[in-house]
């Protein structure tokens, strides 16, 4: 039996078509070459991703995989919050049940290597059980950001079909760089999801969150930064936690392409911090306490924009459980 790429549960806006066999009658296939549109609306929960080959001999990869019904999705994750095995493995916290942990990447990414990255990180979280999220990306040519930036808006549509399957279960979500975009568009204030919402390495816009850029006008994009944080969970406690290195390269080059410093570099002006934001900005009084600054830039992040996993990050999100 050929070895899984991924076993676990993901969840992917990414197109699969219906593939079935008389042994896998859940079968689907879909290619990490697959375009986006600008008008999708479906995502699917998938599990037991593993390689195909491609019948029609073209260059793209073909993976295939278990389709799973929003009642089967419930019944694995609440099953295993229950199953000792799926407890915390850190011994202070062994009574904790594993919360899943929604991982959204960044621009760029290929889905394979993704699930692969997140097969060779997961055994680093105790309190999290890692759920990725894949959306479609055109590649790593530089091009191929600006068609990843029109798509991340139609898989933040898509993923609103996640909902019903996840309201039954305790959750967080984790946005890596343009991650966070395809975040802003999922953002419903008619949802509380959330336990924490993570945003590393933000590419959007730094004043998504301050008070000149929501009460600006009543453009509806305004609001953005409202409704991720009406997406928490209510009660709990939690928060946006808005990770930052103001080292960040990537993140520069994307303010000059986008004309607007970017969060993940720029953090929040909060008690100080972000002095360069837009005219001395403040951030909104409606937001303000729902949300913190994690600045990475001095805890030796071990690549500049792609820290999202180090040890010590994950360490942080830990501390956050609820």
């Amino acid at each position: 039996m050929e070895e899984y790429i991924y076993e676990g549960i993901v969840l992917t806006s990414i197109d699969v078509v219906d593939s079935p066999t008389s042994t896998a009658p859940s079968r689907v296939t879909f290619s990490t070459a697959t375009r986006g549109t600008r008008n999708d609306t479906t995502a699917t929960f998938i599990h037991k991703v593993r390689d195909v080959k491609d019948p029609s001999g073209e260059e793209a990869e073909l993976l295939e995989a278990e389709k799973l019904s929003v009642e089967q999705v419930r019944s694995l994750i609440n099953g295993e919050s229950e199953d000792n095995a799926e407890r915390s493995t850190d011994e202070k916290d062994a009574g904790a049940n594993r919360k899943v942990l929604f991982s959204v990447h960044g621009a760029q990414g290929n889905s394979r290597g993704y699930l692969l990255q997140i097969k060779q990180v997961e055994e680093r979280f105790k309190k999290f059980k890692l759920v990725p999220i894949l959306w479609p990306s055109a590649g790593q040519e530089f091009l191929a950001y600006f068609t990843d930036r029109g798509w991340s808006k139609a898989a933040g549509a898509a993923f609103q079909s996640m909902i019903p399957a996840t309201e039954t279960f305790s959750k967080s979500v984790l946005c890596h760089s343009m991650g966070n975009r395809v975040l802003k568009y999922f953002a419903n204030e008619a949802n509380s999801l959330f336990d924490n919402i993570f945003m590393v390495a933000s590419d959007v816009n730094s004043d998504l969150f301050n008070k000149k850029y929501i009460d600006g006008g009543n453009q509806e994009w305004r609001k953005d930064g409202v409704r991720i944080t009406d997406m928490l969970t209510k009660g709990k406690g939690g928060k946006i936690h808005v990770v930052h290195n103001k080292n960040d390269q990537s993140l520069l080059l994307s303010a000059v392409i986008n004309m607007s410093a970017r969060l993940g570099r720029q953090g929040l002006p909060l008690d100080g911090d972000g002095c360069f934001s837009t005219n001395h900005d403040e951030v909104h009084p409606g937001v303000k306490d729902h949300i913190v600054n994690v600045d990475w830039t001095n805890n030796s992040p071990s690549e500049m924009h792609n820290y999202q996993f180090d040890w010590s990050l994950v360490a942080y999100y830990e501390s956050q459980y609820v």
